[in-house]
């Protein structure tokens, strides 16, 4: 079965995890991976809406359970209105909007942000506008 992955060391929170909830979230960054174990994945890096936060996604292509990927696949493009054609173009995603779904997790003792799953573009009409977050130089 094909589990959604995030690496903790990448993305741990500052000192506490998100509220488990529904948030918007903008395409940061899209590309293809490999792990150790030969696993492909699909990485996502998501800006988080009124935030000064990424999330990351992560899809295991899992060809053993086409329909499984399929299925989460789909769901992430209608998410974020990724059209034909656009599927295997990852820098036309980038900067499209989306909403996902973040439950909390533990991981190595540290609070991480786990994206569960994406939202379909009806529901994410019930939550919030994007909100920008103001640049801060340091």
């Amino acid at each position: 079965m094909m589990n959604s992955y995030f690496i903790p060391k990448q993305f741990t929170t500052n000192s506490e995890s998100l509220a488990e909830g529904n948030y918007r979230v903008r395409i940061n960054h899209a590309g293809l991976s490999e792990d150790e174990d030969g696993n492909i994945r699909l990485e996502i890096v998501l800006d988080l809406s009124g935030k000064i936060r990424k999330l990351w996604y992560g899809i295991i292509i899992n060809l053993d359970d086409d329909e499984v990927v399929s299925n989460k696949l789909n769901n992430f493009f209608h998410s974020f209105g990724i059209s034909s054609g656009e599927e295997e173009n990852f820098d036309s995603w980038v900067g499209k909007m989306g909403a996902v779904r973040v439950n909390p997790a533990n991981c190595c003792g540290k609070p991480v942000d786990r994206v569960v799953f994406c939202l379909s573009k009806e529901y994410q009409r019930t939550l919030p506008a994007w909100k920008e977050v103001p640049y801060i130089s340091r």
